[in-house]
């Protein structure tokens, strides 16, 4: 019994240390991109696919930027919003529709920026949608 104890324990540890790492390291690249620790417990989430994304802002024109999971095909093949579905590729867009006529809007697109790192990319939404909204 005390050896199951032991294992448990060391593997915590390295679980620790392991997004101890992962956080120092999220620290760096959001603080580049204007962002603080605040977003580090759900850069966490997102990097151990707890969450989806979350929304840093958003802004008068509809769109909003949210951090999600690093690897963008996740959004294409494994990501599956309530009331929409998957429609196309273009490049680095996603595109998205409704799958009935009842749902506004009818269609949005994810769409990666630049800014990502090892840990999560940085993406726009556009048509007023918010990754939690359209999570729902």
């Amino acid at each position: 019994m005390r050896k199951i104890f032991i294992v448990l324990e060391i593997a915590l540890v390295i679980a620790l240390v392991w997004s101890a790492y992962v956080s120092c390291a999220s620290y760096r690249y959001l603080k580049e991109h204007g962002y603080g620790k605040s977003e580090i417990p759900k850069v966490l989430a997102v990097y151990y696919h707890l969450s989806d994304g979350f929304t840093l802002k958003s802004s008068k024109d509809g769109s909003s930027e949210f951090i999600g999971n690093a690897d963008s095909t996740y959004y294409e093949d494994s990501w599956k919003p309530s009331e929409y579905k998957y429609s196309d590729r273009l490049g680095q867009t996603i595109f998205y529709v409704a799958k009935d006529k009842k749902t506004k809007p009818q269609k949005f697109e994810i769409d990666l920026t630049e800014n990502s790192c090892h840990w999560f990319a940085i993406y726009q939404m556009d048509h007023g949608q918010t990754i939690e909204k359209v999570k729902k």
